[in-house]
């Protein structure tokens, strides 16, 4: 294993454990994957030749949606904090920015097997250890619950705050096991289990469809048609059921910045607010709380008080209505579409050869990102960068190998 290829294993680390980390210590663990982001954009500028069409059209969309946030920022005044600005700006750019980078790097540094191996092997571990313990926790206090009640359990967390890093960490293992897809099914379905127990309608519905997809890829891989109108029926069932959870109840906290977010969306039309205004995680932060809540009556709602602003961020699409605007919320969704496309052309390549992992490391991957972007920040997520590495691991290790999997 390459020295940069250790000091990547522990960068994947440092951002899977990210959430456990700032918990329990706080301070500078809350910007490790603003800093890993960072760190892999300059180190990509060595790499810069030879981008494909629909990863640079990305790159530029996203500029753009820079470009139209820091132009609300500057005519509306609303947020006057630089440095609420810049973390604002890395936040929204952050998934982008590093699948675009490690497209460019990983296209001229193959991994070595001795890295994916010892990735995968930690996975197994990780995967091993957290159902084991969350078996355990049916029937044994061992800390590692919620004291909420779904359907008569209470839901698992593991080592983390909240059930939902569980399900974004198993997301990542079981993309990264994907590189060896054959070999690792039993692992990738066990992974499937914690999930479950984190009793998430969400996370539910996501382990049916990647139960389906992990057991039946081999048999899909000629008809992607198929497997893509799977999907996207899934994500709408499990989508509806997201929706009439979090969007009908108007006390809620998702129903209150959704509206807000529309609304802001045509009052600032077409630009939005800017950076730093409206759902992003910095506006929870006290000092760089919003007046926009105060002023749309938010500041009243559970959990996106001053006092108590733990749901400011647990949205996507409010956030780029209100701070970009339908003209933003169109650069972004036009931004992710180029980049699935320009994985899809990549895992294409394996696919054609037999090679499934790459293919079903993608669909799980953005399955999972879209349907959580319907409760939860999701491309803007601290784990979101974690997520995109992981993928683009399996996506480059596969296309470089040397053998292909019999499936």
């Amino acid at each position: 294993m390459r020295v940069s290829e250790l000091g990547c294993l522990i960068v994947i680390n440092l951002l899977a454990f990210q959430l456990y980390f700032q918990d329990a210590y706080g301070g500078a663990f809350s910007y490790i994957d603003e800093a890993a982001c960072i760190l892999l954009a300059v180190a990509c500028l060595k790499y810069r030749g030879g981008i494909e069409s629909a990863v640079r059209g990305s790159l530029i969309l996203l500029a753009l949606l820079v470009v139209d946030g820091l132009v609300g920022t500057v005519v509306n005044q609303i947020q006057l904090s630089t440095y609420a600005i810049a973390i604002d700006v890395v936040t929204c750019s952050k998934f982008i920015v590093t699948v675009v980078a490690l497209f460019l790097i990983l296209g001229s540094i193959h991994l070595t097997d001795a890295f994916v191996n010892m990735l995968q092997a930690e996975a197994k571990l990780i995967i091993a250890v957290a159902a084991l313990c969350g078996c355990i926790s049916l029937s044994i206090d061992i800390g590692m619950n919620t004291n909420e009640v779904r359907f008569g359990l209470k839901s698992f967390e593991f080592i983390f705050s909240h059930p939902e890093v569980v399900n974004l960490l198993m997301v990542g293992l079981i993309a990264i096991l994907c590189s060896s897809y054959r070999r690792n099914r039993f692992w990738m379905l066990l992974a499937l289990l914690p999930m479950v127990l984190t009793l998430r309608t969400k996370a539910i519905g996501f382990a049916i469809l990647a139960s389906i997809l992990i057991l039946g890829i081999p048999s899909f891989r000629r008809s992607w048609k198929l497997v893509v109108a799977l999907l996207v029926l899934v994500i709408l069932v499990v989508a509806w059921s997201q929706i009439t959870n979090y969007y009908e109840n108007d006390a809620q906290a998702r129903n209150q910045l959704l509206n807000g977010g529309l609304l802001l969306a045509n009052r600032y039309f077409p630009l939005g607010t800017g950076f730093a205004t409206y759902g992003s995680a910095i506006t929870a932060q006290a000092e760089f709380y919003s007046p926009l809540y105060e002023s749309l009556g938010l500041s009243t709602v559970y959990g996106l008080s001053v006092l108590s602003s733990s749901f400011i961020s647990d949205t996507f699409w409010p956030i780029l209505l209100g701070q970009f605007g339908w003209a933003g919320t169109l650069l972004y969704a036009g931004s992710i579409f180029l980049l699935l496309k320009a994985i899809y052309a990549k895992a294409s390549l394996c696919n054609a050869s037999g090679d499934v992992g790459p293919f079903l490391a993608m669909l799980i991957t953005f399955a999972y990102l879209f349907i959580s972007s319907l409760a939860s920040s999701a491309f803007f997520a601290p784990m979101s960068v974690y997520l995109a590495i992981c993928l683009m691991i399996t996506v480059s290790y596969r296309l470089h190998a040397d053998d292909v999997e019999d499936v």
